[in-house]
């Protein structure tokens, strides 16, 4: 009897090239920035973050009554007519220079800017350094210059010098913060603009940063009532 004859063994599917790589760069991307904890996020989840921050700072706020509704603005102005000398000694308190107190209480009223979110800004940006200079954390090559960290990539035309004045400085930057202001109508989206740009992405670290903003500008609020408008 002759024996059946053998079937060839079934050739082996085709294997999928391996995706290694591909998953090394998704987590180099994911893991990205910020000393390489930070994630990137688009910008209406980083303004949803940065409200929700600023609402529970609000509501500590409100706990201790700072305000309550008065327009910060209008009473710093009425008060730098009548009690100027009181008024400037209290933000010299924390910015430590008679001049950075002035030129940010002008400009910011000048601008209509609140005032203790203009005062928050620079103690953010530089803790109120006017020749701060940072070039090691931008990963762009750019560089941030003065009280405000004006970055060189949105002023090219400016030499460092001028950035570093301390006058030009803080205009320039009166002038920046507002610009995201009537562009977006809102503060928060204003000041995250601000610190990382109008791009579609940022770094969570812009929402922390703006998130210490508020905080600082509340605490300047309670501040002020207590120093000012305390009821006796």
């Amino acid at each position: 009897m002759s024996s059946p004859a053998r079937i060839a063994p079934k050739p082996a599917p085709p294997t999928k090239p391996k995706r290694a790589f591909g998953w090394i760069l998704v987590m180099i991307v994911v893991l990205a920035g910020d000393a390489g904890l930070a994630y990137m996020a688009d910008r209406a989840r980083l303004r949803e973050e940065a409200r929700a921050e600023a609402e529970q700072i609000q509501r500590v706020r409100m706990t201790y009554g700072a305000f309550r509704g008065l327009k910060v603005n209008a009473v710093v102005a009425d008060l730098l007519n009548t009690r100027r000398e009181d008024v400037l000694r209290f933000y010299d308190s924390y910015t430590q220079d008679r001049e950075i107190s002035h030129l940010l209480t002008a400009f910011a009223l000048a601008y209509d800017i609140p005032v203790h979110y203009f005062v928050a800004l620079a103690w953010a940006e530089s803790r109120f350094r006017p020749g701060a200079i940072n070039g090691h954390k931008n990963q762009n090559g750019t560089t941030d210059y003065g009280l405000l960290q004006l970055n060189s990539a949105e002023f090219p035309d400016d030499t460092p010098e001028f950035l570093m004045d301390l006058g030009h400085n803080i205009r320039i930057g009166a002038d920046h913060l507002d610009a995201f202001y009537r562009r977006y109508g809102d503060w928060t989206e204003a000041l995250i603009s601000y610190n990382a740009g109008t791009g579609t992405s940022v770094a969570r670290s812009s929402v922390r940063h703006v998130a210490d903003i508020l905080e600082y500008s509340y605490g300047l609020d309670e501040a002020f009532v207590e120093r000012f408008l305390r009821e006796e």
